[in-house]
């Protein structure tokens, strides 16, 4: 949940949508696997506290899960800040940028792709403080 919240993956858990539960005997725990992860990274679609799972919100009503949630999403918004994804952007941008521009077939112009790739670094440059913004100061956490 924290990852998909990160990453704004509304069409996830979210909002109980696009994901399987799988009980791994050998680990004995259940993993939520997210499935269909297209809507990411582009709108402010998600929120903190925002998730509408029955198992979201039953962690909320219980003050250590909702305190380990928002420890993990300050984790996970520290690690995606320091992840670089900027750079690795770029990088992946610099392997396709000749294929692309050459590409007479592609269903988008070089202008629109060029303005989504700003869009996207946008998003992930402020989306670690736009996280932090919606949690709780670290003395008044649940």
């Amino acid at each position: 949940m924290a990852v998909g919240v990160v990453i704004a993956d509304w069409d996830n858990y979210y909002h109980s949508n696009n994901y399987r539960i799988y009980w791994n005997p050998a680990a004995e725990r259940w993993f939520f696997i997210p499935t269909g992860i297209d809507q990411t990274f582009t709108k402010e679609s998600t929120s903190v506290f925002g998730g509408h799972g029955a198992l979201f919100r039953k962690c909320l009503e219980s003050k250590r899960c909702a305190a380990d949630y928002v420890a993990t999403v300050r984790k996970t918004a520290d690690r995606f800040e320091r992840s670089d994804l900027p750079a690795r952007m770029d990088r992946l941008a610099a392997l396709l940028e000749a294929v692309l521009r050459e590409d007479k077939r592609k269903p988008y112009s070089t202008a629109t792709i060029d303005k989504a790739r700003e869009k996207m670094r946008r998003f992930i440059e402020a989306r670690p403080d736009v996280i932090r913004s919606g949690l709780p100061s670290a003395s008044a956490e649940p």
